[in-house]
């Protein structure tokens, strides 16, 4: 093959890698961190491919986002990536997911604990009584609620008028002690019992060396 022919075939490659490039990502450098939502639309070994409005992601996923494949996903399953800009030569620009929060099942998937801190967690967010906290399980009490240590103090939060209940025995979320969570829901100061939270939302974070 000449020269001239073998840079031929090296520019068709590059154009093809830029035709491959998501419109989403374009103008997004290598490493560029972001945090989106899509829906799935096709999903490999490897490799998970959302639809972002009209532009299809494909998302580069590790073996511990898969949980041992405990849980599937579907078309049109709702997901939220965050993760880097991965601008492959050949296969054009990717992200590589450092966590996944799976809607349907209420879990995300993270890399190792280290991400959990900074993976969209704000802590003690208080609005007219509306909390947001982010912590891990230390106790659980009954069937309706349970412990959680945020860092700056401790709360108890009940979940006994959630529609999925993660301490019953049904559903993908099943919480434990150490488990690392965030909680959305309303203060409720009752003086018999000490401030606790009405869940309305319990959210798991699950990292590949958490400990079993």
């Amino acid at each position: 093959m000449s020269i001239a022919s073998i840079l031929a075939a090296g520019f068709m490659s590059s154009a093809s890698a830029a035709e491959t490039d998501s419109k989403f990502l374009k103008g997004m450098e290598d490493d560029t961190y972001l945090t989106f939502t899509g829906s799935v639309a096709e999903t490999r070994e490897d490799e998970i491919d959302l639809m972002v409005g009209k532009d299809t992601v494909t998302v580069e996923v590790d073996d511990e986002i898969r949980d041992g494949g405990a849980y599937s996903l579907a078309e049109g399953d709702s997901i939220t990536v965050t993760g880097y800009v991965n601008d492959e030569f050949f296969d054009g620009k990717e992200v590589e997911a450092n966590a996944i929060y799976v809607d349907k099942i209420g879990t995300t998937f993270i890399v190792n604990e280290d991400f959990a801190d900074g993976y969209g967690m704000v802590s003690g967010r208080d609005f007219d009584d509306h909390v947001e906290i982010n912590g891990k399980v230390i106790s659980i009490d009954e069937d309706d609620e349970f412990r959680i240590n945020t860092g700056s103090g401790e709360f108890t939060v009940e979940v006994d008028g959630l529609d999925d209940n993660p301490l019953d025995d049904d559903g993908y979320m099943q919480l434990r002690v150490g488990d690392q969570i965030n909680v959305s829901g309303v203060i409720d100061d009752d003086w018999m019992e000490g401030r606790e939270i009405e869940a309305n939302k319990v959210h798991s974070v699950k990292s590949s060396n958490r400990s079993y």
